[in-house]
């Protein structure tokens, strides 16, 4: 078993940790298809690997398999990167602590300690995360295969709420809908204890 770390943004955290996304998709090692995603064959998900065959034109033959290994496993786990920061406190007539904050905990309420900044997720280090994922199933599928369990699975009510948040978080990347990427749907489920 290997240890990842893995980027979840502030308003995923919450369904995250009450268990209404069991689900995230990346891009992460597929930028090669993704240049040209139409012209790839998905043919499988064998030993970590995802095996792809170019599509050809009619009356050409091509034997050819490029086999895509996938970052993660089944079996691994993911530690969260999330939005933090440490502010120190000193409540009244108490001695001064320094307490871990997470963004995500302060989507609808104040945070009482405003005056420090908060930190962006890919600073955050392995002692402060609080979530860990195990690593259920994973495969490769076009982005526009999601199916409306998926997308459930993915923290949102619909297929197309979820590819609305996808195209906020990757269309300036060239992964938007509109691309229709290659994506890895990764299953998981949360461990207590971060």
């Amino acid at each position: 078993m290997k240890e990842h770390p893995i980027i979840m943004s502030s308003e995923l955290v919450p369904k995250v940790l009450d268990g209404t996304k069991t689900q995230t998709r990346r891009t992460r090692g597929l930028d090669g298809i993704n240049r040209n995603p139409d012209n790839w064959i998905y043919k499988g998900f064998v030993e970590g690997c995802a095996d792809f065959s170019p599509k050809v034109q009619e009356g050409y033959k091509s034997g050819l398999t490029y086999h895509i290994k996938c970052s993660y496993s089944i079996g691994d786990r993911l530690w969260v990167r999330e939005t933090w920061k440490q502010a120190t406190i000193q409540p009244p007539f108490c001695k001064e602590t320094t307490q871990l904050r997470y963004k995500a905990d302060y989507l609808d309420s104040p945070d009482t300690a405003y005056w420090v900044k908060w930190r962006p997720s890919i600073h955050m280090f392995r002692k402060d995360s609080r979530i860990n994922l195990d690593i259920t199933n994973l495969r490769a599928e076009l982005l526009l295969g999601i199916s409306e369990a998926d997308a459930r699975a993915e923290g949102f009510n619909s297929i197309e709420e979820f590819l609305i948040y996808w195209d906020i978080k990757n269309k300036k990347r060239g992964y938007g809908r509109d691309a229709n990427p290659w994506v890895w749907p990764i299953e998981f489920k949360l461990l207590k204890g971060g």
